[in-house]
């Protein structure tokens, strides 16, 4: 128990190697590789910061 109610196993580690990945594409190129519509997801909208 790290602490009430969280036990060790609920908590973020930072020793865990953990990954994920995005393909963002145009609908042409989904098309031309053959990804079946119904796996479509549309990005809603974006935000970038420049300093």
């Amino acid at each position: 128990m790290i602490t009430e109610p969280y036990p060790r196993f609920m908590v973020s580690r930072d020793q865990v190697n953990q990954g994920a990945a995005l393909v963002l594409t145009s609908i042409g190129v989904a098309r031309k590789l053959v990804v079946a519509q119904d796996k479509w997801v549309f990005l809603p909208g974006h935000a970038d910061l420049r300093e």
